[in-house]
């Protein structure tokens, strides 16, 4: 009899965490990101809007110290999770940022050398 009723529990569930993954506004943030060409200046829009999910987190949590209501501390936890899913992007962009400058780097020094104009004494 109990298993009669949570099945449909399971089911409900995990159909709202599909609906999350697609739909939640720092899952699209992601998925954008990790689509689109890595850039310094993405990955610090990234870390600032870390930092600002950090201190709005840090605010929520001095509300809940001063008094306020419990249910708080689940926004607070929200806003520290996605400060931490960002961060870590924001990571990961500067790294394959970092990557694909020394890769072009490295393919226009060998397009370099190849042609022959370095090494050779042509006149």
């Amino acid at each position: 009899m109990l298993l009669l009723i949570a099945i449909p529990v399971f089911v409900a569930v995990a159909a709202f965490q599909r609906y999350l993954a697609t739909y939640a506004p720092t899952n699209i943030l992601i998925r954008r990101v990790g689509c689109s060409p890595a850039r310094f200046r993405t990955a610090t829009r990234l870390a600032a809007l870390a930092v600002v999910l950090l201190l709005a987190m840090r605010g929520v949590q001095v509300c809940v110290s001063a008094g306020r209501p419990a249910w708080l501390n689940l926004v607070a936890l929200v806003l520290a999770w996605d400060a931490i899913k960002i961060g870590c992007s924001a990571i990961g962009v500067a790294l394959r940022s970092l990557v694909g400058r020394t890769d072009r780097q490295s393919a226009r020094i060998d397009a370099h050398t190849a042609s022959g104009l370095v090494g050779s004494s042509r006149v």
